[in-house]
């Protein structure tokens, strides 16, 4: 299988996908890329580029993501920092790509238990090995011929890179900022939801 991986951190996944066939990218994904190189795969692992209906329609589908966030929630960018500043669920989620930002149908998820002493870099590791996880029984225990398609659950939430600035006092420490710090800040700005 030919396999196209878009990832800032493709050593995560090379020994999941275990195939000598896998091309790694981390700029912007084009059509024409991919109606050249006749992938028959492409997944996506803390990916910052939008992927365009037709990338989508070139693959027949094809085309997984990787997300550090238990979709619905947090959406988008930095999900990590948004799960404790909104105080919402934190998981990891496998889904299929559409070009709405992670709102694809779930292949698979699973919510994660975080300890809020921890900093955002203990936690975001921890996230990111749940993650690689999941994709791998998801790979290579159910198979992707296997794989579901569950329509999210709810409205969620969804967050930009940019919506991150006007709370950047929260990160007295950067990402060695303990989580409750972020999450008292949150609480104390309004920022928590209300879940159901």
């Amino acid at each position: 299988m030919k396999i196209l991986l878009l990832s800032p951190r493709p050593d995560l996944l090379m020994q999941v996908l275990n195939s000598d066939s896998v091309d790694v990218l981390n700029d912007e994904l084009h059509p024409d890329l991919l109606a050249s190189k006749n992938y028959d795969f492409v997944i996506s692992f803390g990916y910052r580029y939008m992927i365009s209906q037709e990338c989508i329609e070139i693959l027949q589908g094809n085309f997984l993501n990787i997300h550090i966030s238990l979709l619905p929630w947090n959406k988008g960018s930095d999900p990590n920092i948004w799960s404790w500043l909104e105080n919402t669920p934190k998981g990891v989620s496998v889904h299929w790509v559409t070009d709405q930002l992670d709102a694809g149908d779930i292949a698979l998820q699973k919510g994660v238990y975080l300890d809020e002493n921890d900093t955002l870099s203990r936690t975001y590791e921890i996230l990111q090995t749940e993650a690689t996880g999941l994709f791998n029984k998801l790979w290579n225990d159910i198979g992707i011929a296997n794989a579901k398609r569950s329509q999210q659950v709810g409205i969620g939430t969804k967050h930009r890179k940019s919506e991150l600035i006007k709370h950047q006092k929260a990160l007295i420490h950067g990402y060695d900022t303990r989580c409750i710090a972020l999450m008292d800040y949150g609480r104390e700005n309004n920022l928590w939801l209300e879940l159901n």
